[in-house]
C-alpha cells in the first residue's frame, strides 16, 4: 500500500516541478540581428533545413513595464546578446530542438534546454512566404545583479523567421521572457508515471473501502 502511495506522490511532484514556476522578477525583451541570416541546407526555407545561422545579436526593445528590472539586470537597448553555440541553432527534429543554447546579456545567463514547439513552411509553396517558428524553455542559470533576483527563474525564447520568396533574405525576430511565456508540454514518460501514480491511488482507495 505504502509503495503505491509513494509512487503516486512522486508522480505528482514530478509533474508539479515541470509545470509550476516560482514567483519571478519579470523581464521581457526582443532582439535585433545585424548581418545575413542563413539556413542549412540553403538558400531557402524548406522542410529539410537542419540549422539556422544567426549574425550579430543585440537587445531590440524592452517591455516598458520591465524598465526598472532591466536596469537591475544590466539589459539595455543595443546591448550585446551572446548566443552559444557560435550563433547557430541546430533546429530540426520535427516537434523538438536537438541542441541546447545559452544566451548571455547584461548580468544574466539563460540556459534553454527544452524545445517546446517547432513549425516550418517552405518558401514559395502556394506562393506563401517561408517560415520557421520555434520556442525553447529554460532557466536563468547566472545572475550577477545585486541580490540575484533573476537567478533560477523560468525563461523562454521564441524565434519567428520569414523569407518572402525564393532567394530573398531571411528575417528573424526573437523575444526572451522571464518568467517563461511558453507552457511546457509533459513528456510521454512523465505522463506515464503520473498515470501509474493515479492508478495506484485508486487501488489504495478501493482496498481501504
Amino acid at each position: 500500500m505504502k509503495k503505491l502511495s509513494m509512487a503516486a506522490v512522486g508522480a505528482m511532484a514530478l509533474m508539479g516541478a515541470s509545470g509550476i514556476a516560482n514567483a519571478a522578477t519579470t523581464l521581457s525583451f526582443t532582439t535585433n540581428f545585424t548581418g545575413q541570416i542563413t539556413v542549412q541546407p540553403g538558400p531557402n526555407i524548406v522542410a529539410s533545413n537542419t540549422s539556422l545561422t544567426l549574425p550579430t545579436i543585440t537587445v531590440g526593445s524592452i517591455s516598458p513595464a520591465d524598465a526598472a528590472n532591466a536596469v537591475l539586470a544590466g539589459v539595455v537597448v543595443g546591448g550585446a546578446v551572446g548566443l552559444t553555440p557560435a550563433s547557430h541553432i541546430i533546429a530540426l527534429a520535427v516537434g523538438a530542438l536537438v541542441q541546447n543554447i545559452v544566451v548571455t546579456t547584461g548580468n544574466l545567463t539563460y540556459t534553454f534546454t527544452f524545445g517546446q514547439s517547432l513549425s516550418q513552411h517552405a518558401t514559395g509553396v502556394l506562393n506563401d512566404p517561408g517560415t520557421i517558428n520555434y520556442a525553447m524553455i529554460g532557466t536563468i542559470t547566472g545572475d550577477t545583479s545585486t541580490g540575484t533576483p533573476f537567478l533560477n527563474q523560468t525563461a523562454s525564447i521564441s524565434f519567428a523567421c520569414t523569407q518572402t520568396g525564393p532567394g530573398s533574405s531571411i528575417g528573424c525576430g526573437t523575444s526572451i521572457d522571464t518568467p517563461s511565456s511558453v507552457t511546457q508540454t509533459p513528456e510521454p514518460a512523465s505522463l506515464a508515471l503520473l498515470g501509474a501514480g493515479l492508478a495506484g491511488l485508486g487501488l489504495v482507495r478501493r482496498r481501504r473501502g
